[in-house]
């Protein structure tokens, strides 16, 4: 009876083994090293009027106007002083309370047949009362504390408005900047073009080239002179966000002077505020390599913003 049911009963035990672990799995020493050491940039503490760090004088006023003529800044910082109107009063009420009461009373004898004096008498009452809620289940502290956070709410609403309108404002003078560069250089482009046209048809004159070469020469030109009509455009789009930013209708955007300092000529550009200097990439502000000093912006000659006809 053993022997029959001996296979069975190793089959189980063999069941119920387990498989035994594989061995660790240990990296080399030059696999656990250091990826890679890349150059990263560290973003320093930005100003609150950081739109100053591009030393423009331009940009300042546009930007200054920008902020006083915003409703929406002024609705914001009327919130912001009525949540703080309210954390007020909600901390006055965890303080004691004081209330100070006085009377006066003159006695008239004349009216009073009974009196047994004709002298006129007068009574003066004063009272103090001081009083404070017992805060027991935190009510008090509760209210205060909500409060609070609903001011700092009203605050950050009004800071990421004030930085939207800034940046806003920041991002159309550049537009308007960028879009009036590229205009005059196309410009630069198309007249060394129309020369070179004169050339290529007086060389045909002489016999020296093809017709085919002086029609591709004025299909370049052509080309080129398209180039100027989406710059134009680009340059009416930021002057009508500007004009919007200041609460200003469109058609005084037209007759806007704003002069936009040419920088130099560089890959990148420093910017400097008080004793720290700030590297401009994008909207992130950078520090330099101390390495590889930049110079300050602030040279060159103004490039005129020619408004369209």
């Amino acid at each position: 009876m053993i022997r029959r049911f001996a296979p069975i009963a190793a089959l189980a035990v063999a069941g119920c083994m387990t498989a035994p672990l594989p061995p660790p799995t240990i990296a080399s020493a030059t696999a656990t090293g250091a990826f890679a050491s890349l150059p990263t940039a560290a973003i320093g503490p930005v100003p609150n009027d950081w739109w100053r760090l591009y030393d423009d004088p331009a940009l300042d006023r546009l930007v200054q106007a920008s902020l006083a003529a915003n409703a929406d800044l002024r609705v914001a910082y009327a919130n912001l002083d009525g949540a703080r109107a309210a954390l007020r009063q909600a901390r006055a009420a965890r303080l004691p309370q004081t209330t100070i009461e006085s009377a006066g009373t003159i006695d008239n004898s004349a009216t009073q047949p009974s009196a047994s004096s004709n002298v006129p008498t007068t009574d003066y009452d004063l009272a103090l009362t001081a009083s404070w809620d017992i805060d027991l289940f935190g009510r008090l502290r509760s209210g205060a504390l909500a409060a609070g956070a609903d001011a700092d709410a009203q605050a950050a609403a009004l800071d990421s408005l004030r930085v939207a309108v800034v940046a806003d404002t920041v991002l159309a003078y550049v537009d308007l900047c960028g879009a009036t560069r590229a205009a005059n250089v196309s410009g630069e482009i198309i007249a060394v073009q129309e020369r070179s046209v004169g050339v290529v048809r007086n060389q045909l004159a002489a016999g020296e080239v093809s017709p085919l070469e002086v029609s591709q020469a004025a299909s370049l030109l052509e080309s080129t002179r398209a180039t100027l009509a989406p710059f134009g455009a680009a340059r009416a789009n930021a002057l009508y966000r500007i004009a919007t930013l200041q609460g200003r209708p469109p058609a005084e955007a037209r007759g806007f002077n704003i002069v936009c300092n040419a920088p130099r000529s560089s890959a990148r550009r420093c910017l400097w505020a008080t004793d720290k200097r700030y590297c401009c990439v994008a909207p992130i502000f950078a520090k330099p390599n101390a390495a590889s000093p930049l110079p300050r912006r602030g040279s060159g000659s103004p490039v005129p913003i020619s408004t369209p006809a």
